[in-house]
């Protein structure tokens, strides 16, 4: 929690695009970052969980959760393994 808040950002993705090893696909109108990809890997090929429940992927399109609208305050502890 102590890195995350040393990060700054509005939203997760701003905030863990820091990390090393971590990236993110960018949303092509807003320039947000959407999906994340850990050591290069297709966000597809990623799990992201929000206090234990796997987060749906909104399009339809992909398994990989956005990030882009899940705000740095509301979280506290972030897990990348």
């Amino acid at each position: 929690a102590d890195m995350l808040g040393d990060f700054g950002g509005q939203t997760i993705s701003e905030s863990l695009r820091r990390a090393p090893g971590v990236s993110f696909q960018r949303d092509s109108f807003t320039g947000d970052g959407t999906n994340i990809q850990i050591r290069g890997l297709d966000p597809d090929m990623n799990t992201v969980k929000l206090n234990g429940v796997e987060l749906p992927e909104g399009t339809g399109l992909g398994r990989s959760a956005s990030l882009n609208n899940i705000q740095t305050e509301s979280i506290s502890k972030v897990t990348i393994s």
